[in-house]
């Protein structure tokens, strides 16, 4: 660290304040347009984990109040001021930051052995900051303890000391407004510094929060804590809210690893659907032969999203245990939605003895003929199944009475 210029980590200080200002839209952050894959395939690495269950959450009654607005222009009371509320904690005051950034400057600045001084300035400026609310205040300078010194546990000791539930609750959720993975990855690799509390709080972060980019954000944080994020995750999947137990699924396809796969094989059996269609998703991105058994039973469960993300994840593995199931789930019947996935899966593992199968489900019988999508699904399998025998039964097609049927069989053979 650069001892000669006194300024350096007040302005540093102040650079990370305006990092979560902009997070935050003072300064307007636009969003970008989000991303869909037209082939049906998976279009992140790192999982959509929806908080809000359709039969109703429960917001966190524990969340700390904001008491971050500065005070107006005049402390006297003027008539339309409103009453405080009993127990209300005063406004902040400006001055009570400003000590608190010096103090941590003094103290990084402070030669390493000689602090005791620094440190206890330190220590009373953050107590004074919790007094006066400035909660936000201690998170901004626990976070410039932790950048400056990545490598002193000294330093680690005390920003991990200064941050109690609070403090990590307004950290994890400036986290979350982070939008530039350039300042985010920094932090994320800063915060695996305080172990297992600011991993919990991430999770609680991931059950609560309604943002895409902050659950984005806080499934690839619980990653990257290591065995700090598996305890936290375990802690998820014993919850007794299912979509808890769904947001830990999630974050298990990203850590991945063996242990990851003896955790989704409990999950498979969880009596909620969306739990075990999750737990599929993850399988498919954590991969293996394993993996591929597990989903391949899975194209029998009794709920058809289950059934039809079960057929995605045995063409995403190459699985062949599930060639079979798939063919005989043609044979049957099934949903359109899952027998459009059973088509394109047969299509990705391209045994060319299932085209006869296919062949037959595109045709119908006398009394109804296959959905478009449908169609379109079997003419992609005959595509990538590419014998010349599949692709002639797509030059057919061209010539369809259904113009979203034919347009599909030429765009198909454009690219074969």
């Amino acid at each position: 660290m650069n001892q000669d210029d006194p300024k350096e980590l007040s302005e540093i200080g102040r650079s990370i304040d305006s990092l979560f200002a902009r997070a935050e839209g003072v300064e307007g952050v636009p969003t970008g347009p989000s991303g869909a894959d037209p082939s049906g395939g998976a279009a992140s690495s790192v999982p959509e984990v929806d908080v809000a269950p359709e039969d109703g959450g429960q917001p966190d009654a524990s969340a700390e109040p904001d008491l971050t607005s500065e005070p107006g222009p005049s402390s006297e009371e003027t008539p339309g001021d409103p009453e405080p509320i009993p127990g209300e904690l005063a406004p902040k005051q400006p001055e009570v930051g400003n000590v608190l950034s010096e103090a941590a400057s003094d103290y990084l600045q402070a030669p390493v052995g000689e602090r005791g001084e620094a440190e206890s300035a330190l220590r009373s400026a953050v107590e004074a900051a919790r007094a006066s609310g400035a909660l936000d205040e201690i998170a901004s300078n626990v976070d410039l303890l932790l950048l400056q010194a990545p490598g002193d546990p000294d330093v680690a000791d005390l920003a991990g000391e200064f941050a109690d539930a609070g403090v990590l609750a307004r950290m994890v959720a400036r986290l979350g407004r982070v939008m530039d993975e350039v300042d985010r990855e920094p932090l994320i690799e800063a915060y695996v510094r305080l172990g297992g509390p600011i991993a919990d709080s991430i999770a609680d972060a991931l059950t609560d929060t309604e943002d895409r980019m902050a659950r984005k954000t806080y499934v690839a944080a619980l990653a990257a804590f290591g065995s700090d994020g598996a305890q936290a995750i375990e802690k998820m999947l014993k919850d007794s809210r299912w979509f808890v137990v769904r947001n830990g699924v999630a974050v298990l396809g990203v850590v991945g690893g063996a242990s990851a796969i003896e955790h989704l094989t409990g999950s498979l059996a969880n009596e909620h659907a969306g739990v075990r269609r999750e737990t599929v998703r993850s399988l498919a991105k954590v991969g293996g032969e394993n993996a591929g058994l597990l989903v391949s039973s899975m194209l029998g469960d009794s709920d058809p999203e289950v059934r039809a993300e079960a057929a995605r994840a045995v063409s995403a593995l190459k699985a062949e245990r599930g060639y079979k199931q798939l063919l005989e789930i043609l044979k049957r019947g099934d949903e359109d939605e899952v027998i459009e996935q059973v088509l394109r899966a047969l299509g990705g593992l391209g045994d060319a003895s299932a085209v006869p199968a296919i062949e037959k489900r595109l045709k119908g019988s006398l009394f109804s003929s296959p959905a478009p999508g449908v169609r379109i699904a079997g003419l992609s399998a005959l595509a990538s199944i590419g014998t010349p025998y599949a692709v002639s039964l797509v030059e057919k097609a061209k010539a369809d009475k259904d113009p979203e049927v034919s347009a599909a069989a030429r765009q198909l053979l454009a690219g074969t």
